[in-house]
């Protein structure tokens, strides 16, 4: 029951994001791009609350940092490179917000499993700050589904240096 009270802190202090997040879960349809564009919101807002700076200029780039180092070792191996990640990923939502079409119509299979990263890194997130036991991110981490996803990320995103 410590934990069930715990989750219930959490999830009440994060309603309008985790609401925002499971949407576009649970959608019957969506464009990839709302559903990548609403979870990394959905990480902004959350590690602003949680670091408490939500009046202070911090780039998403520290934002995303932050989150990657809360979730921890299973979003390190879901990712491989965590600062390449934050890189295509802040590539990928100012690209999104702001219209610029790099990226949108050429890469649709990509942004699709950045934001299932985007996603799952929500989740860990989540888990972390409501205490779950490490059994739950050894199962998270150990599923064939988690597991798949590492290795189509793997194809895009690029060790440190490679140009």
């Amino acid at each position: 029951m410590p934990g069930v009270a715990k989750w219930l802190i959490v999830a009440r202090k994060h309603r309008e994001t985790l609401g925002k997040v499971m949407a576009t879960r649970y959608a019957a349809s969506m464009y990839v791009t709302d559903r990548y564009y609403n979870r990394v919101a959905s990480l902004e807002d959350l590690n602003r609350k949680e670091a408490g700076d939500g009046n202070q200029t911090v780039s998403l780039n520290r934002r995303l940092t932050r989150c990657a180092q809360l979730a921890g070792q299973p979003f390190a191996n879901l990712v491989a490179h965590v600062d390449e990640w934050v890189k295509i990923v802040k590539s990928d939502r100012d690209d999104i917000g702001h219209h610029f079409g790099r990226r949108q119509s050429q890469h649709t299979l990509e942004q699709f499993y950045l934001s299932e990263s985007t996603y799952w890194l929500y989740v860990l997130c989540l888990l972390r700050l409501a205490d779950a036991p490490d059994a739950v991110f050894a199962q998270i981490a150990g599923n064939y589904q988690f597991e798949g996803l590492a290795r189509r990320l793997a194809k895009f995103i690029p060790p440190p240096g490679t140009p």
